[in-house]
């Protein structure tokens, strides 16, 4: 049986992340700024509706499939279920951040240290300077609540769940190894995206490039996706938290610096 409540409790959590990043969204100009007022509000203001819209549907298809294979994987949701049943709420949360702290904030320290001592420096100038300015782009509002809320339900809570019911499928059974193999078909999947994202805005496909991207999805698959299954997807969404928010001070400053050394040129 579908569980309503669980799937309400995790949509209302995300609604925040939907309605803070949905500006994020709506950056390029959607009509002439010599058209009439009433005209550029209107199209503004459906455009915002209507990206509110498609977000939260998004969502609430991922939402409805983790939910659904809930029961099946028992996959953990212990903050969720514990506001559905309105018991021992703060003793469960405060657990969770303890793991969530832990895992973010020691993924963030192996990452940073790796990326940029190795990984940063063999990618081309050119590549670095659009993977760093799409990422400013989003702010640290979009990469700490859309990353920590909205990419979890979608990635851990709807694609893990899913890769895993199918492995489980094919072998017919769950363990810690299908777990893991389902984690890193999820990071092959996430890297592809991201090559293509990035390749569409112009950077060159390169070894060191597919190489810095494999390890960052590696890096996170690895850590949310083994706290996602051990912790539950509160835990998971709190430490990207976590993990974004160490990162973000670093990204800024070698975004800063390579502004300041343009101009100063």
């Amino acid at each position: 049986m579908f569980n309503w409540y669980l799937f309400l409790s995790i949509l209302v959590v995300s609604i925040p992340g939907v309605f803070i990043n949905t500006p994020l969204f709506l950056r390029r100009e959607l009509v002439d700024k010599q058209a009439p007022w009433l005209k550029r509000f209107l199209i503004n203001f459906f455009s915002t509706i209507y990206s509110i819209l498609n977000n939260l549907l998004i969502v609430s298809i991922f939402t409805a499939i983790g939910v659904l294979l809930n029961p099946i994987i028992e996959s953990n949701a212990p903050i969720f279920i514990a506001i559905v049943k309105q018991e021992n709420l703060w003793e469960s949360l405060k657990i969770e951040l303890f793991y969530a702290c832990f895992f973010g904030v020691i993924g963030a320290v192996i990452f940073i240290y790796f990326y940029y001592i190795f990984f940063r420096l063999k990618v081309n100038k050119e590549s670095i300077a659009i993977m760093e300015d799409l990422r400013m782009k989003r702010y640290l509002s979009g990469r700490i609540i859309y990353d920590g809320m909205i990419a979890e339900i979608i990635m851990r809570w709807g694609l893990l769940s899913s890769i895993i019911w199918g492995v489980n499928i094919y072998l017919g059974r769950i363990d810690i190894y299908i777990v893991l193999i389902s984690i890193m078909i999820l990071a092959i999947i996430a890297g592809l995206k991201d090559l293509l994202v990035y390749f569409k805005e112009g950077c060159k496909l390169t070894k060191a490039l597919i190489g810095v991207v494999s390890f960052y999805n590696i890096v996170v698959s690895l850590i949310f996706g083994i706290l996602f299954w051990w912790r539950g997807l509160m835990a998971v969404m709190i430490a990207h938290m976590f993990f974004n928010l160490l990162w973000y001070p670093f990204d800024a400053y070698c975004y800063k610096q390579r502004k300041y050394n343009k101009y100063k040129r």
